[in-house]
């Protein structure tokens, strides 16, 4: 929780798998706001997925498990106040915008490499996100949820011939470094490529 400066007054954090989309909206949320003891303005809700920001709907969601489109709720608890939802690399950039001042326009991509529990010789799974950012603006594209580009980790340009990274390979980068140098290469290609289509004067890459 912030104030319109950006200091942030509240934060908190809760690790819970089990915790399902609708638990989290409905039951959590509104637990943890009424606990701060904070009046709330408006609030904003970062999802991991394609999210539709003018409809308030989750299109899809590989880590929510949510395959189908889903209407999300106009009112968090019983307050009365705007909700707000986006993708998660979406409000990465609103916070670069708002706390950090950035003016100018960039090309964001997310990556997080998410480790078993215990951790193990491989990762979990690997998540990515992107959003593009101009005139201090989202640009959210016809359906209003551009972004989320999934990385295509297969080499084939300027004579390096096809080497293609199956899913199963990528998670074993944590302990092959061989592996990590030519998923490195192929982020490196895949983000250059839009980079260069959008014309952009800053790349950010986060995560």
């Amino acid at each position: 929780i912030c104030d319109l400066a950006g200091c942030v007054l509240h934060a908190a954090t809760c690790r819970d798998s089990r915790i399902d989309l609708e638990s989290l909206l409905n039951v959590l949320m509104p637990y943890r706001l009424h606990m701060a003891g904070i009046p709330i303005g408006a609030l904003g809700v970062a999802l991991p997925g394609i999210v539709d920001t003018e409809a308030g709907t989750l299109l899809a969601s590989v880590p929510l498990g949510v395959a189908g489109p889903i209407r999300l709720p106009e009112r968090i608890g019983s307050r009365e106040y705007p909700v707000f939802y986006a993708n998660d690399a979406h409000c990465i950039c609103w916070g670069r915008i708002c706390f950090a001042h950035e003016s100018a326009d960039f090309y964001l991509h997310y990556l997080s490499f998410v480790e078993n529990d215990p951790p193990t010789g491989s990762f979990a799974r690997i998540i990515h996100g992107s959003a593009m950012f101009s005139g201090g603006a989202a640009f959210t594209g016809a359906r209003h949820c551009a972004g989320e580009l999934r990385i295509k980790s297969q080499l084939a340009f300027a004579g390096s011939g096809e080497r293609y990274l199956d899913h199963g390979t990528r998670l074993k980068m944590k302990s092959d470094p061989v592996t990590m140098d030519l998923y490195l290469e192929s982020l490196a290609f895949n983000i250059a490529y839009v980079a260069t289509f959008m014309d952009v004067p800053k790349v950010v890459l986060y995560g």
